[in-house]
């Protein structure tokens, strides 16, 4: 598997698990023409299953391959990151708002 099908793989895990051919396109930064070429070689391998409405779901085999390399444990890590810097950000954002306090010793 090349770095792009892997790439795509990654992807559709990020969103659940299903996708959009032409919503990975965009989240990968290349034409929906490219996605459908890649989406449908790393079908063909059995690591997901694209429906009629050109939606990408990611099967055993493709989770198997994510899990054998490491990169479920990658995206939760990421994910936890996100979530972390997020809830700081709001915090610190929280923080800002509110009038400072300072006590003075006479």
């Amino acid at each position: 598997m090349d770095s792009r099908e892997l790439e795509a793989l990654k992807e559709i895990w990020r969103k659940g698990g299903k996708a959009p051919i032409g919503a990975l396109g965009r989240t990968m930064r290349i034409s929906s023409d490219y996605a459908r070429i890649i989406l449908l070689d790393i079908g063909k391998k059995d690591y997901i299953d694209i429906d009629r409405a050109g939606i990408c779901k990611i099967t055993e085999k493709g989770k198997e391959l994510l899990k054998n390399r490491g990169i479920l444990d990658q995206i939760a890590r990421e994910e936890k990151e996100r979530k972390e810097e997020k809830s700081s950000f709001a915090k610190a954002a929280e923080d800002r708002g509110k009038p400072k306090t300072i006590t003075l010793n006479y």
